[in-house]
């Protein structure tokens, strides 16, 4: 017999405790007694009672925790499926949509059903390993088509086992998305490569050359290992560090003239372009620029040609101009001044009517008008001119006049873009012609009297003219340039004359002429 069992027998009271029985207090109340437990009855355990307690929360809890998960699994947009020794014990309804299953189709079928055959063996492999690396794979539908998934998987207790928890993404999209990407950045390297502009990436930052394409790496002369990973200090922009036009003096280069360093420490001009993009998150300069070598010395040439052609304008007598298709004057030498008067700066502003007289606008705008004709003609000869006689005004009110040769200004088109022109004072000239003319008439006057009263020796009109101009001394050129005829025919005269007078030179027929009264 336990002590508490003897004590029971004297009448001792008991209470229970965490650690069993102990002797009960007195009650604090006035004539209570406390129970007697006495031997063989049945005690409750404060132990049993507080492990079931607990037993009951975590199973309680387990509960809550799964219905937590599956509530979640089944608001998941990626396929959530429990296996077990290759079987599925659970999925979510995205998953059942993803393969086109009815959710309680998918309850029980073998995991690999899901996957497309060439994929199958990955998947195996994943499943027995425990790897929980995410990995990429085909999924294989109802219907038979497949997609491209990409697989998570764990191990988790689930219903007081082990078992496999799968997470299944349909990555279709966005494996179309990075072939596009690629197709994309392909065509975009094709298009680098392909064009002669050299294109480089600096990062804004370091100024470290992050990509070079081949015009680029031919231009700069170095090895495009060498270039990728060097400062643009070295290569590109002769700026010194610190010192970057675009990120430290917050220049721009559009369409801008700069230099080239190139690997051999020489410069070459080129024509530049920088922007701002932004690549992989960071700040980048994207540097574009040709060569322009030749054209500069193509233009340095034409400067120097023009300096010469300019240098014999403004040194020329003759007025030398160009004008529009309009007529109006875009360069005018500056003899305009010694010949008519005007400053360059006048000549410029005035029309052509203000130039010439009425009738030699009209002579200039005719004779333009039949050359734009010429123009429209399929077969025609491009380097053509035209010359006119036309009278100009001066400053202070008087005419000169002026033998104008002009041809066509072309493009590169071979298009007539405007008229260069060479005016030159024939004023004396015009005078000098008048003045013979004038000669010329009264001569043949005087002859005309003298055929109407015969001669002896059968002399022509024309023959009478010369001799005129024999017995007056005339040499055969200036005979020739008194009537409008060649040498040649004023030889030919000359001879007749002699002929027929059976004279033996030029000055005994001139003096028989006279003598006898054969001159006017």
């Amino acid at each position: 017999m336990s002590p508490q069992d003897e004590q029971a027998q004297q009448g001792q009271t008991f209470e229970p405790t965490q650690g069993g029985l102990r002797p009960a207090q007195p009650a604090a109340g006035k004539g209570e007694r406390p129970q007697r437990i006495l031997p063989g009855d049945c005690l409750p355990s404060s132990a049993d009672d507080a492990a079931g307690q607990d037993g009951k929360r975590a199973e309680e809890a387990l509960r809550e925790r799964e219905e937590r998960f599956r509530r979640l699994c089944e608001a998941s947009f990626e396929g959530i499926a429990i296996h077990s020794k290759g079987k599925i014990l659970d999925a979510n309804p995205a998953l059942a949509r993803m393969f086109g299953y009815e959710l309680s189709e998918v309850i029980g079928m073998p995991a690999l059903d899901f996957a497309a055959p060439k994929s199958r063996d990955l998947v195996l492999q994943k499943m027995r390993s425990g790897d929980e690396e995410a990995f990429e794979a085909v999924g294989l539908r109802k219907d038979g088509s497949t997609f491209r998934g990409e697989l998570r998987g764990k191990t988790i207790p689930y219903d007081g086992r082990i078992v496999g928890v799968a997470a299944i993404r349909d990555i279709t999209e966005r494996k179309r998305a990075e072939e596009a990407l690629r197709e994309s950045e392909g065509r975009l390297a094709i298009i680098l490569e392909s064009v002669q502009t050299g294109i480089v990436i600096v990062d804004a930052e370091t100024h470290v050359i992050t990509d070079a394409n081949s015009a680029a790496v031919k231009l700069i002369g170095a090895p495009k290992e060498e270039i990728i990973g060097s400062v643009c200090h070295r290569y590109i922009c002769p700026a010194d560090e610190g010192r970057c036009p675009i990120t430290d003096l917050g220049q721009t280069d559009d369409n801008s003239e700069r230099v080239l360093l190139r690997a051999g420490g020489e410069s070459c001009p080129i024509i530049k372009t920088v922007v701002t993009v932004n690549i992989g998150g960071r700040k980048h300069l994207l540097e574009s620029f040709a060569d322009i070598t030749e054209r500069k010395r193509a233009e340095e040439a034409l400067e120097e040609s023009e300096r010469r052609y300019r240098l014999l304008a403004e040194n020329a007598t003759d007025i030398i101009w160009t004008r529009d298709m309009n007529l109006r004057p875009t360069y005018i030498s500056p003899s305009v001044t010694s010949i008519l008067g005007y400053s360059v700066e006048e000549a410029m502003a005035q029309t052509i009517d203000e130039v010439l007289t009425p009738a030699s606008v009209a002579l200039a705008r005719k004779a333009l008008a039949e050359e734009l004709a010429m123009e429209e003609m399929e077969q025609k000869d491009l380097s053509r001119s035209r010359t006119l006689e036309l009278e100009q005004y001066c400053r202070d009110g008087s005419t000169v006049w002026a033998e104008v040769r002009m041809t066509f200004l072309r493009d590169e088109h071979n298009r007539a873009v405007g008229i260069l022109g060479v005016s030159r004072d024939i004023t004396e000239r015009k005078r000098a012609e008048e003045a013979l003319q004038k000669a010329r008439e009264g001569l043949e006057s005087r002859v005309e009297r003298q055929v109407q009263r015969g001669n002896a020796y059968g002399l022509t009109f024309r023959e009478l003219t010369v001799l005129h101009l024999v017995a007056a001394g005339e040499s055969d050129k200036e005979i020739a340039t008194v009537l409008g005829i060649s040498t040649l025919t004023a030889s030919k005269h000359v001879a007749n004359i002699l002929h027929k007078m059976a004279a033996a030179c030029r000055t005994e027929a001139g003096v028989r002429a006279i003598r006898e009264e054969l001159l006017d």
